[in-house]
């Protein structure tokens, strides 16, 4: 089943990245939080204490 979804994963990123270019294209602005939107930290983000760890939840049950 792993392989299955890997397989599924790498057919469907060419289309992904296609239709990515076409939003980036198409609205300039897109290309701003694109690097956000895949995990990286923007420049402006400075850590805020030595050795912190972020966790990111969408309500207080996941955190907790």
């Amino acid at each position: 089943m792993f392989i299955l979804y890997r397989l599924l994963e790498l057919a469907a990123l060419p289309i992904l990245l296609l239709y990515l270019l076409g939003r980036c294209l198409k609205d300039r602005r897109y290309l701003r939080g694109l690097g956000e939107r895949f995990g990286r930290l923007p420049g402006s983000f400075r850590q805020t204490a030595p050795g912190a760890i972020w966790l990111h939840a969408v309500s207080v049950g996941e955190a907790v």
